[in-house]
């Protein structure tokens, strides 16, 4: 039995949440930390190069988890600046989800004739009439979502918007994971302090409540265990400077 139509569009649309819902793709987006709605300067600037130089008046940078497209970036023209183009929407008016599923770019010229989208709300509601959008991706590749520009009219893309609009999804994926990178720095850091002061605290307590070398012993043990170090030592400064060891392990 060949399957109808509406059975298509169930299996499509289960297609696209698998690939939507991708662990490893979730744990990228998670790392981005936009995902609260975050403004990025730079992330602006990405769409308002896109909007200028494709001669569209939205463009947008979204990030799309498996239950929303998040806009981290937007850049609207005059009179559609009101509308709500920098609060994230459920999946069901998603044209981006699409990309990120299909891991390309997407050249819709005339949303409303275009069997793909036309029945998407968004493009009634919106009065979309064309999108264009790239994958916007993380270093590892997994598609984080898309760099988009839509037109409110049918609109011809051409060759050369699809490369400016590649090209523009770079800059925004290098901003979005040298703010991850130094994200993870920070938050390593401040483990790195807080396991310090842990130790330190410990240090207090056990030289308040045991004799030096007993403190020292248990000292040792601890940082193997917590460093996974394999050589440790504890040493005592002498008044004049001078280090007297205390107690040590080499393996």
């Amino acid at each position: 039995m060949q399957p109808t139509g509406d059975q298509e569009k169930e299996e499509a649309v289960r297609r696209v949440l698998a690939s939507l819902r991708h662990p490893a793709r979730l744990r990228a987006l998670r790392s981005t930390g936009l995902l609260d709605g975050e403004r990025v300067e730079a992330l602006e600037r990405v769409a308002r190069m896109a909007a200028v130089g494709l001669g569209a008046p939205l463009a947008q940078v979204n990030l799309v988890t498996d239950a929303q497209q998040v806009p981290v970036a937007a850049h609207v023209a005059p009179p559609r600046e009101a509308a709500p183009w920098r609060v994230p929407v459920g999946l069901s008016h998603s044209y981006c989800q699409l990309v990120v599923a299909g891991d390309a770019p997407m050249v819709v010229e005339d949303a409303p004739h275009d069997e793909r989208v036309r029945e998407i709300p968004a493009t009634r509601e919106a009065g979309i009439g064309a999108y264009l959008g790239v994958p916007l991706r993380a270093p590892d590749l997994q598609v984080l979502g898309s760099v988009c520009v839509v037109d409110f009219v049918p609109h011809r893309w051409n060759a050369e918007d699809l490369v400016l609009l590649d090209d523009l999804a770079a800059v925004a994926a290098t901003e979005i994971a040298l703010r991850a990178a130094g994200r993870a720095a920070s938050e390593e850091a401040s483990q790195a302090v807080a396991r310090t002061e842990r130790l330190q605290r410990l240090a207090d307590e056990l030289a308040r409540r045991l004799g030096g070398r007993e403190a020292a012993r248990r000292m040792v043990a601890h940082l193997g265990e917590v460093t996974g170090a394999t050589r440790v030592a504890v040493f005592e400064r002498a008044p004049g400077g001078a280090l007297t060891p205390l107690d040590a392990r080499w393996e």
